[in-house]
């Protein structure tokens, strides 16, 4: 059993080095301490003139740009159900206000290989739904930001957005 050990730890992150003496190596990664490791992340969509269209958010990532840039729906996971932080997390990056079983669960995903985070993908369509105002989380970032429709998601660098993306396609056709 290899052995781990906490190298530093906030109340949001740990870094932690697995120590993999059969192999005579060490692998440091991320652990996301107050989600234990669980996000969602959910692409909306909907028809719009016979053509699918995406929601995106677009707020400051720090880590990729101080410039609003494009990026998904995302949350972490605080307890309770997955679903339930799902519908959180539309209401408030969106403000569209969504039911539990209007959402397709998709699976998950890893965003990196030096991360233990599983994010849950979801999808749900808002074609016909009516947008209230998103009530953010409370965060300066997330009240900077915006949504937007678009036909192309490709127009974000963020990788979790086109694993949702190539996740619905296949389950449309």
């Amino acid at each position: 059993m290899p052995e781990i050990k906490t190298l530093f730890e906030t109340k949001w992150l740990a870094l932690k080095k697995m120590i993999l003496a059969e192999w005579g190596t060490e692998y440091v990664y991320v652990h996301s301490v107050h989600s234990d490791g669980e996000a969602v992340a959910v692409l909306p969509h909907r028809i719009n003139d016979g053509q699918i269209e995406f929601l995106l958010r677009k707020e400051i990532v720090p880590p990729w740009s101080l410039e609003l840039s494009p990026c998904s729906l995302t949350g972490s996971h605080e307890g309770g159900e997955l679903i339930d932080t799902a519908v959180r997390e539309v209401k408030e990056e969106s403000g569209y206000t969504v039911e539990p079983e209007w959402l397709t669960y998709h699976g998950f995903v890893r965003n990196s290989k030096a991360s233990t985070t599983k994010v849950h993908i979801y999808s749900v369509d808002l074609t016909g739904i009516e947008a209230g105002k998103p009530g953010g989380d409370g965060s300066v970032l997330e009240a900077m930001g915006t949504y937007y429709w678009t036909k192309n998601p490709f127009e974000s660098e963020d990788g979790i957005l086109l694993a949702m993306y190539a996740h619905l396609m296949r389950s449309l056709q």
